[in-house]
């Protein structure tokens, strides 16, 4: 029996009030009425737990934008040109997209970027400095 199962038939088949219940599993009072009224409502269909998943991502970047970018990068990447987001953020400005938007957006997982030479690389053999 699941737990869930166990509080409601304590509620309904013993008899029991929400603070003897929730003293003897362990759980709160609060959590005990929720379950017994949800019970209630939708039977038993109560006994499982509710999936935690949320129901709408607000911050998701929406598709028209999503594409634009993604085709923005493949376009400066069949161009020869960088194809960083700072790159894309600075083309896509001028079309009122925010600056952070190609940040979120990671490229797809086929596509490779090509990878940049470090600004600074250490000299093969060169220890870093280290205080002593």
């Amino acid at each position: 029996m699941a737990k869930y199962e166990i509080l409601i038939k304590a509620v309904t088949v013993q008899h029991l009030s929400y603070g003897e219940v929730a003293a003897r599993y362990g759980v709160s009072k609060m959590l005990v009425h929720k379950l017994h009224h949800r019970w209630l409502t939708e039977g038993d269909a109560a006994f499982e737990p509710l999936s935690r998943r949320p129901q709408t991502t607000p911050n998701r970047t929406a598709v028209p934008t999503r594409e634009r970018v993604i085709a923005l990068r493949d376009e400066l990447i069949g161009n020869g040109m960088d194809a960083g987001a700072d790159t894309i953020a600075e083309h896509l400005a001028r079309e009122g997209i925010h600056r952070r938007t190609p940040h979120r957006i990671h490229p797809r997982p086929h596509q490779e970027l090509p990878t940049q030479k470090r600004l600074n690389p250490r000299k093969p053999g060169v220890q870093p400095f280290t205080m002593s």
